[in-house]
């Protein structure tokens, strides 16, 4: 299933596109962004967020605010609602890469990255940089290959 899943994402576009308006998680976070909503929705971090209110706001005024626009452009009625049938369809997102894996560094595919990474394959000594809460990948030069981690940027 590893496959459906892309950059972190706990769920993938195929859920997007049978339940929401987007294509993609990219273009439902774009268009959050558009309207003043921030929305972080991966393996390691569930937020939102509005930018831009005038005076004193509450969170349930944020909670609004974010379900009115899910409400608008979804099948759901909220953002919990939306989280929690995605999670009673994809039960299986990808795990974080393991401490034990770090410590020998080594990225396994397939896995989140629990901080941004710079990685080089194992056998054509590719090199790549991909962030926190991105999922793995695969090089293509070879199915046996391994990315090793060379480095932890903070």
């Amino acid at each position: 299933m590893e496959e459906k899943y892309h950059k972190g994402y706990i769920f993938p576009d195929e859920f997007y596109k049978e339940y929401t308006d987007f294509n993609s998680h990219k273009d439902f976070i774009e268009k959050g962004k558009e309207e003043g909503i921030e929305i972080i929705l991966n393996k390691t971090e569930y937020s939102s967020g509005v930018s831009n209110l005038p005076g004193k706001v509450t969170l349930e005024d944020v909670d609004k605010i974010v379900d009115n626009f899910i409400a608008k452009h979804s099948k759901f009625k909220s953002l919990e609602e939306m989280i929690d049938t995605a999670k009673n369809i994809y039960k299986d997102p990808p795990d974080l890469l393991p401490r034990y894996s770090i410590k020998e560094r080594v990225a396994l595919t397939g896995l989140i990255a629990p901080n941004d990474y710079e990685l080089e394959c194992n056998i054509c000594r590719k090199h790549i940089t991909i962030a926190k809460g991105t999922i793995i990948p695969r090089c293509n030069c070879n199915p046996l290959s391994i990315y090793m981690i060379r480095k932890i940027i903070e």
